[in-house]
């Protein structure tokens, strides 16, 4: 009985988000509504390559289906380390069109000191079997292409020179630190 007594207390003594938004202000807390809208880019790959739009722009404007640009996608796996996706490029009517190639993508993921990290890249094969063999090789050169890339960005960051804007230093070039 006791403890049921001190558990009623202590709910009683802890106000929730609620009771004290009413209470400081006499409102309900806002709900967290996204600002932020995506589209895809033209030309862009089906999945691959998203942009993040102004969100003042009206979405209905920026989204459109590139008919001449579908493709059916089809996803196999090892279940373990390998995923192949087969983009089949299609007619509208969902016929294949084999007027432009199928193209196959390469996914995985590292495990690095931050986490599992998404690796993918195309693959250059005329079927299944080729994308197969392809798939280490494809792999290996999309991660020495983002160490290469990461390498250069740390390069320019640390390159980059902090110059002191007009006013910093005070006329005559003595401030509170000289040195003798």
């Amino acid at each position: 009985m006791y403890a049921t007594c001190a558990a009623a207390s202590r709910t009683q003594e802890r106000p929730t988000a609620l009771r004290a938004a009413r209470a400081a202000g006499g409102r309900r807390p806002r709900r967290f509504r996204p600002s932020l809208q995506v589209s895809l880019r033209p030309g862009a790959l089906p999945g691959h390559d998203l942009g993040v739009t102004n969100p003042n722009n009206s979405l209905a404007g920026d989204l459109r289906v590139d008919v001449s640009n579908l493709y059916r996608e089809d996803v196999f796996t090892d279940l373990q380390v390998a995923t192949l996706r087969r983009l089949t490029p299609v007619k509208v009517d969902g016929a294949d069109d084999a007027s432009r190639p199928v193209l196959f993508i390469a996914a995985t993921q590292l495990m690095s000191q931050a986490g599992p990290l998404p690796v993918s890249a195309q693959i250059d094969a005329k079927d299944l079997r080729e994308a197969i063999e392809k798939f280490p090789d494809a792999v290996r050169d999309a991660v020495e292409q983002m160490v290469e890339e990461a390498r250069e960005m740390q390069r320019r960051e640390s390159s980059r020179l902090v110059v002191p804007g007009p006013g910093s230093m005070p006329p005559g070039g003595k401030g509170p630190i000289s040195l003798r």
